[in-house]
């Protein structure tokens, strides 16, 4: 029996890896011509996609199962992904990686988790952190599964860099534990409410959300000697994503305004970049309504998506953060797929 997901990933590859298609295959002119290269995983009706915006997504995993929340490996070989029989036991979904190349696929872990699980993958590729009410340690090698002893809801989990512990927030402050369960440290001594801790891809340092001092914004603590530096004071904003650039050099993030204030957010949602330091803090995106995903990895195009004010449309896009140079990625096919935010979990690959 031909296995025709294989042979669409196969060619897939041989675009991203050898030669881009002639510009009249791109979904838009635009992304014919782009200076860097982005390929984007996410979830759509039980399935995973994968585009490298060449041409319209394909789909990777089997329409027998139901598919959700893929996560790259650090070398962009392999996805993890959680699989469940049906819609209907999503919440029984079980942890899953596949090899690109090779269409291989392996079970990992016999746990059972729900859509609002995270995966997030060690920097080493030999491990999985799986959040769910807990943390969970997945070996990828030796398909075996630890819990740390911590309870702290999705967590918000970032790897040290050598991947022998990890990050994590838990009931608004954010601690360190090793990967053997010992040595829990809390990293944020004294802000209220620190969210969704960020560590540098180059440094010590961790981008959080805070309202430090009754100030909310973003504020950065090192682990080197805990200080805490306000990054950007955002009063009447909320912050949503919030991603360091691969060179770390920036930060990228999402705002939309609090309930209750009288800021104005053009669209309802905005995209900023900053630099690491906090200068130069400046709106990136239009006045549709704008949601950040991530990072290209030339560290100088931010993707997002740009949704029309009260509507279900919109388009993906990339934006060059020094000059505001907007570049249309996705084409109709996906425009339509991904309308009335029916595509989830982008995911990029490093």
């Amino acid at each position: 029996m031909v296995n025709w997901r294989l042979f669409a990933w196969m060619g897939f590859l041989l675009c991203l890896n050898f030669a881009l298609p002639a510009s009249g295959q791109f979904p838009t002119e635009e992304a014919s011509a782009l200076p860097f290269e982005i390929t984007v995983a996410f979830d759509y009706d039980g399935d995973i996609y994968i585009t490298d915006f060449s041409s319209d997504p394909v789909s990777i995993t089997s329409p027998d199962t139901h598919d959700m929340i893929p996560a790259w490996s650090p070398d962009g070989t392999q996805i993890a992904f959680l699989s469940s029989d049906t819609f209907l036991t999503v919440n029984e979904a079980q942890l899953y990686v596949m090899t690109l190349v090779s269409d291989e696929l392996r079970q990992l872990s016999e746990l059972a988790f729900s859509p609002e699980a995270t995966l997030t993958w060690s920097p080493d590729g030999h491990s999985i952190a799986v959040t769910h009410g807990t943390i969970f340690i997945v070996d990828v090698e030796d398909v075996k599964a630890w819990q740390l002893p911590v309870d702290c809801g999705t967590c918000s989990v970032n790897w040290l860099p050598d991947s022998s512990g990890v990050l994590f927030e838990s009931g608004g402050e954010i601690f360190r534990i090793d990967l053997d369960g010992g040595n829990l440290q809390q990293i944020a001594l004294s802000p209220p409410n620190a969210y969704r801790p960020a560590l540098s891809p180059i440094s010590s340092d961790v981008v959080f959300i805070s309202s430090y001092k009754n100030v909310p914004g973003l504020y950065n603590v090192s682990l080197d000697d805990l200080a805490i530096n306000q990054i950007a004071g955002l009063s009447g904003y909320e912050i949503f994503p919030h991603y360091w650039s691969p060179d770390g050099q920036y930060i990228a993030f999402g705002v939309t305004p609090a309930y209750g204030s009288n800021v104005i957010v053009p669209g309802g949602g905005d995209v900023y970049a900053v630099n690491k330091d906090g200068t130069d803090m400046r709106v990136v995106t239009g006045d549709a309504a704008d949601s950040l995903l991530g990072w290209a990895n030339d560290s100088q195009h931010v993707i997002y998506y740009a949704g029309e004010p009260g509507g279900a449309g919109g388009s993906y896009f990339a934006v060059n953060i020094s000059d505001s140079t907007q570049t249309r990625l996705s084409g109709e096919v996906m425009d339509k797929m991904c309308s009335y935010g029916n595509c989830r979990n982008f995911a990029i690959r490093p």
